[in-house]
C-alpha cells in the first residue's frame, strides 16, 4: 500500500524499503503497529530502510564520521512529539548478529526494528547504563509484541 510522504498526525505511517534481499516470514508492518501501541504511538512518519554492508557504512562515513559496519543507523528528521524517522538497518550485520548471539534471524530484525523506534523515541545506547535501560525494554518489547500478536492475528 502506497503511502505519502507527508507525515500522518493521526495516526503513524509506515515505509519499508527493501534495498538488499531480505526474507522474512513475519508481517513487520503489523509487528511495528504492535510496538507503536505498547509505546503509546499515535502520529509520526517511519521510514525502515533495509540495506547491504556498503550502503550502512557509507551512511555511517558521510553522518557519523565512522568508518564501519554497524547493524542500524537512526535519524529523527522531525521532534520528540512529532517524529519523522529514517532507519537503515544492515540486513549483513543483523545475519551476523543473529548468529554471534545465537538467536533467530527474525528475532534480530525484529530486536533492530525496536531500536530504531526506541532511538527515534530518545533512547540512547552510549552508556553501560543506557544499554541496559535499551535492552530491557526491547526485551520486553518484543516479548509483548509477538505475544499480542499471537492474540489479535
Amino acid at each position: 500500500m502506497p503511502l505519502s510522504n507527508t507525515p500522518n498526525l493521526n495516526n503513524p505511517e509506515i515505509i519499508f524499503n527493501i534495498e538488499t534481499p531480505l526474507s522474512v516470514s513475519f508481517d513487520m508492518e503489523k509487528f511495528v503497529h504492535a510496538v507503536f501501541n505498547l509505546k503509546r504511538i499515535t502520529c509520526g512518519f517511519f521510514e525502515f530502510n533495509f540495506v547491504n554492508a556498503a550502503m550502512i557504512v557509507s551512511l555511517n562515513q558521510s553522518h557519523l564520521g565512522r568508518d564501519y559496519v554497524t547493524d542500524i543507523i537512526t535519524f529523527n528528521l522531525g521532534s520528540l512529539e512529532d517524529i519523522v524517522g529514517d532507519v537503515y538497518i544492515c540486513v549483513e550485520q543483523a545475519a551476523e548478529n543473529a548468529a554471534h548471539y545465537k538467536h533467530d534471524f527474525e528475532d534480530e530484525i525484529r530486536l533492530l526494528l525496536i531500536h530504531g523506534i526506541l532511538h527515534l523515541l530518545d533512547y540512547q545506547d552510549y552508556t553501560d547504563e543506557e544499554k541496559q535501560i535499551m535492552d530491557v525494554e526491547q526485551t520486553r518489547l518484543l516479548q509483548e509484541a509477538k505475544t499480542w500478536l499471537l492474540r489479535n492475528p
